[in-house]
């Protein structure tokens, strides 16, 4: 029965872990991508400064 209680608590806290990790990762990408985009805007008006 102990054993079952641990494997069942495993898991829960592994799928735990990974969502967190997750959101963060997506966090991190949402935050990338907007910084892509700031850079490549600035880029875009350097072009046209420079024309």
């Amino acid at each position: 029965m102990e054993l079952n209680n641990e494997n069942d608590k495993g898991p829960k806290e592994i799928r735990n872990r990974h969502k967190k990790y997750r959101s963060k990762k997506a966090e991190d990408k949402s935050r990338f991508l907007q910084l892509r985009l700031e850079n490549g805007i600035c880029l875009i008006i350097q072009k046209w400064g420079s024309d």
